[in-house]
């Protein structure tokens, strides 16, 4: 029995690692015909966050976009070319990650671009343990490897530096884990196994901050079991707000609220202004276009959810 459980996990390990080596493997390929650079605003822009990090002067950036410079004008906050200044429209996991791989792979476009592949690569794996997890091995195997042939994430987000690998990455384990399905002996009623919940859920906020949207769905399903039901909110907030504390505090200084900006001006696009609200010279807030805009922004709603 114990061999045969040997054997099941060595051959399900393999096959994750065959599949890992097959999105590497696309992606680099994927690279080598069709790279021109970091034609992203995300991939230049985590890169020099990243640099600035690695040069010791921190969690700042020198390219800023007229709705960033309009939001700290309006909090007078000055720019000065010396020291700065705060990163309000990226998400602090994505650009600690590019300052690490920076420290691996060097100063260029190689550090980003390798992050990019192996967060793929990681998060293909993640989609085929998960199956295995839930007891559909084969069904998860042929998800994941869709996952590493996908165009879209081929030619497109694996080439520009997106943060959303690291989103997709973190928001999977944290789900599984939530699901209580990642370990045996019923760990769900472990105060640790919570803290860990928690801490993959703040890895996800801290990779986009619309992991908020997902809170309430976290808080549902961990009020719906009555057993426990105070252990596991104590312990998974506690292990969330730990790790989210640092950058809310940093969002509060400069921004006023533990969220950036950033869900601001993405549901202000095509609802307050045709024009993409980061070449703007204007600020919004999430109330004013939720109050002031709420049949356009339904409407804008539908038309994307039929869409995609």
């Amino acid at each position: 029995m114990h061999q045969d459980n040997a054997n099941l996990i060595a051959g399900r390990l393999a096959t994750a690692f065959g599949l890992f080596l097959l999105s590497c493997s696309v992606s680099t390929y994927s690279f080598s015909r069709n790279f021109e650079g970091g034609i992203s605003q995300e991939f230049w822009h985590y890169a020099e966050i990243g640099r600035n990090i690695l040069e010791g002067r921190g969690y700042r950036t020198a390219s800023l976009f007229p709705y960033t410079l309009a939001l700290l004008d309006e909090k007078g906050i000055p720019f000065e070319e010396d020291t700065l200044a705060p990163v309000l429209d990226r998400f602090p996991l994505q650009a600690y990650l590019t300052a690490g791989a920076q420290k691996i792979w060097g100063i260029d476009d190689t550090a980003p671009s390798v992050l990019s592949v192996l967060l793929l690569g990681l998060c293909v794996v993640a989609t085929y343990l998960a199956g295995c997890l839930l007891g559909i091995p084969l069904e998860s195997a042929a998800a994941a490897a869709l996952l590493a042939l996908n165009p879209s994430f081929q030619r497109g987000f694996v080439l520009w530096g997106l943060p959303d690998f690291g989103f997709c990455l973190a928001t999977l384990l944290a789900l599984l884990s939530l699901c209580g399905r990642m370990a045996k002996n019923e760990p769900r009623d472990r105060p640790s196994y919570w803290l860990m919940t928690g801490a993959l859920s703040a890895l996800a906020w801290l990779s986009r901050s619309n992991f908020i949207l997902w809170l309430p769905l976290f808080a549902a399903a961990l009020w719906i079991p009555r057993a426990g039901r105070k252990t596991r909110f104590i312990y998974y907030f506690a292990g969330f707000c730990s790790l989210c504390a640092p950058a809310w505090v940093y969002n509060l200084r400069w921004y006023g609220s533990i969220n950036p900006p950033t869900m601001a001006w993405n549901l202000a696009h095509q609802v307050v202004s045709e024009t993409y609200p980061l070449w703007e010279y204007r600020t919004y807030q999430v109330t004013d276009v939720i109050i002031s805009h709420f049949p356009a922004l339904m409407q804008k709603f539908f038309v994307l959810l039929t869409r995609h």
